[in-house]
Formats: C-alpha cells, sequence, structure tokens
C-alpha cells in the first residue's frame, strides 16, 4: 500500500520493477498478492507519464568514475546517480571509466536501479542519458554497422548493455531551431515549467 498516494503498488523483483499500480479490487480478489514470491501470469500496460526534470547533469567529455557516478567508499557518499534525477553523458564515444568494473556497475544500475559498492547494495533513480554523433550516413551505417558504433568497443558490442536501452532518439530526424521559434516577448523557460509540474505532484 502506498499511504502517500493512496494506491496499491506491485514489484516484480525478477524484473527490477517497482511501482506498478493495482485495481483496488484486484488486492481483495487476488489477496495472495500481498505475500512475496508469488509466480503468476499477468498482463502489464505502459503507463506514459512526462516528468520532464531540469535536476539533471552533464557529464562532458564521458570521463568519470565508480566513485564520482554511483558511491564513493571512502567518504561514504552516493554519486551523481543519487543527486540527480538524470545523468547525461556527452560525446558517448569518449566514454571511459579509470575503473575496470565501472562499465558492469553501470550495466547492473541500469537492469535494476541498483549496485553494490563494498558490502552494500544501494538503490538510486537517476535516468542515463548518453549523447554522440554519428560519422557516416545513416544509410552507410545501416549497411556496414549499427546505430551504436559511436560508444566505446566495450559497450557497441555489448548486447546485454544495449538491451538496457529504453529508447533511442534518432536527432536527424529532429528539426533546428529556426528564427520563427523565438520571441521577443517574455516567456517562460523550460527549467521553471519542470519545476512547476513536478511540484504541482
Amino acid at each position: 500500500m502506498n499511504i502517500k498516494d493512496d494506491i496499491y503498488e506491485a514489484e516484480f523483483s525478477n524484473l527490477g520493477i517497482k511501482g506498478i499500480s493495482l485495481k483496488p479490487d484486484y488486492v481483495s480478489d487476488y489477496d495472495r498478492l500481498l505475500c512475496g514470491g508469488i509466480w503468476c501470469i499477468v498482463q502489464l500496460e505502459y503507463e506514459f507519464i512526462e516528468e520532464i526534470s531540469p535536476n539533471s547533469i552533464l557529464v562532458s567529455g564521458g570521463q568519470t568514475t565508480v566513485a564520482n557516478l554511483f558511491y564513493n567508499m571512502s567518504n561514504k557518499s552516493v554519486g551523481l546517480v543519487g543527486l540527480w534525477d538524470c545523468v547525461a553523458f556527452d560525446e558517448v564515444a569518449g566514454i571511459t571509466f579509470k575503473d575496470k568494473d565501472g562499465v558492469q556497475i553501470m550495466k547492473d544500475y541500469m537492469a535494476s536501479g541498483s549496485f553494490a559498492r563494498g558490502k552494500e547494495e544501494k538503490s538510486a533513480t537517476a535516468s542515463m542519458v548518453f549523447v554522440g554523433n554519428i560519422n557516416q550516413s545513416v544509410d552507410v551505417m545501416i549497411k556496414t554497422a549499427h546505430l551504436f558504433e559511436p560508444f566505446p568497443e566495450v559497450m557497441a558490442y555489448d548486447t546485454a548493455f544495449l538491451d538496457r536501452m529504453h529508447c533511442y532518439i534518432p536527432g536527424w530526424e529532429i528539426p533546428k531551431f529556426r528564427p520563427e521559434h523565438f520571441t521577443n516577448d517574455y516567456g517562460f523557460i523550460t527549467d521553471f515549467l519542470a519545476r512547476l509540474n513536478s511540484n504541482s505532484n
């Protein structure tokens, strides 16, 4: 029971999915759902909720460390994924970790929203965005490579990493800003609208 929102929510521990809203009558009709370890066949529906957030940070050049991104064991502080709603990596071709297990920890986090550091398992809710450029035309890339080729080789050909992607936005399909998109009058910036939206929930 989510007391704050007054709704029942389910969790699929084997999928790492939490916060699945249930119809109120499910709890009375299928009371075993209130127990753990239930095996069942269910039909899921994806409910799209727009949550634009200004609380994001850009990792320029893609270079970072496990301590900076996830958890610093020396001072016991959570990294960027615990402080921001979104962590974006610019120029994906340059993504590197000084730690050998950095990519694996990132994959674990992308799959479950948690990561292990030392003897503890930590959770966070930040999404990850990867921004990069393709170096050839789309037609050539489709015939000779794939659209994730700009990633470092350790990621670009790792199917486990690619399976954790939820969305691919082809930048070449997004119209560029033109003079008619701007105004000489007053207007709200997106940060303000995003904060207004998050505060109203």
